[in-house]
């Protein structure tokens, strides 16, 4: 095997796509091919840090060294086969912004963009339907749940009752809802597989960033909690309430 053709297997060889026999022989090659060697772990480290990008926020510095690491992986390609790199150095670059992004987003899931449907989305489009039914107590919401259910303080409103969203078909994301002077209503949940979208974060006027999403008719705003579960306040869908109020209602749901 030669320089070139271990270059054009490069990618497979690392992702362990590759046959027994070409395998062995891109092996064989790395051994006698310090240049090669090199090259591959080079790659390794840099897919390493990429999936890692998507798994965690990124500084500055840690996403220019991704950049730099893409780039210069094309251009040292193109210079190999003598061809022009510019097309593909912006299409590299659209990719890589995808998931850099993605990477300093605050979440990030088996589905990052949700091109499957949004399972967030599906459970809070759930909770603000739920807020139109009669609330359970909390004691028989714990009874489906089989935990007890958290219910954050709230200075000034009454807990009205709980309900249980269903998620793969089992009852387990107790919805609670309060009831507030002026007889409006909002909700807090907890989802531990929760996750929101790049462009929803915001710093609020506590000083603290949330996500603040309208869309689907439904308003609401998350926040990341240190257990690493979405917590989310929203009102009911035809609420009148001004989002400055919603947005200190959550606040306060959130707790110093």
């Amino acid at each position: 095997m030669n320089c070139a053709e271990f270059r054009d297997l490069l990618n497979p060889f690392l992702d362990s796509e590759l046959e027994v026999e070409q395998n062995v022989a891109c092996l064989k090659h790395v051994e006698l091919c310090t240049a090669c060697a090199a090259r591959a772990e080079h790659e390794r480290a840099l897919l390493t840090k990429l999936v890692g990008a998507t798994r965690a926020p990124l500084s500055d510095a840690a996403r220019a060294e991704l950049f730099a690491g893409v780039f210069a992986r094309v251009d040292a390609e193109d210079s190999a086969r003598g061809k022009g790199g510019g097309w593909r150095r912006w299409a590299l670059a659209c990719a890589a912004s995808v998931l850099l992004a993605l990477g300093g987003a605050w979440f990030v899931h088996a589905d990052p963009l949700c091109l499957w449907g949004c399972t967030t989305l599906d459970l809070l489009l759930q909770a603000q339907a739920r807020m139109e039914d009669s609330p359970q107590t909390l004691d028989e919401v714990e009874q489906l749940i089989h935990r007890q259910v958290e219910c954050p303080e709230l200075v000034g409103s009454e807990v009205s009752g709980c309900q249980a969203l269903v998620s793969e078909g089992c009852p387990c994301h107790p919805l609670v809802r309060y009831s507030l002077p002026d007889t409006d209503e909002v909700c807090f949940v907890a989802l531990p597989g929760g996750h929101g979208h790049v462009g929803q974060e915001r710093l609020l006027p506590d000083g603290r960033r949330y996500f603040v999403g309208a869309q689907a008719g439904l308003r609401f705003v998350g926040w990341r909690r240190p257990d690493g579960a979405l917590a989310v306040c929203m009102p009911k869908a035809e609420s009148p309430m001004p989002d400055e109020k919603l947005y200190v209602l959550a606040a306060a749901l959130r707790g110093p």
